[in-house]
């Protein structure tokens, strides 16, 4: 079995990303949350620098009544209109 990485080009992406927490557990804080994501995703080589993360637009806490907690995430460049934030 050979290991592939998909590592995304540098430059500027934007990161939209819908955590499912349990209610019942510590709360949760977005900006944490949003923090170990992208610190994940450069330790997983998906991005070379989580530096090139420069939007969270869309990303959201929602809370799972069935108490499966998962992340739900997608990486994509910033549209021309956001380059400029």
């Amino acid at each position: 079995l050979v290991m592939q990485h998909l590592t995304l080009p540098e430059a500027p992406l934007n990161l939209e990303a819908h955590f499912y927490v349990d209610q019942k557990g510590v709360p949760a804080d977005l900006a944490g949350l949003l923090q170990g994501l992208c610190d994940a995703l450069q330790y997983a080589q998906v991005v070379v620098d989580d530096n090139w993360i420069r939007g969270f637009d869309g990303s959201r806490i929602h809370y799972d009544e069935q108490n499966h907690p998962h992340c739900q995430l997608e990486l994509c460049p910033l549209r021309p209109a956001q380059k400029n934030l």
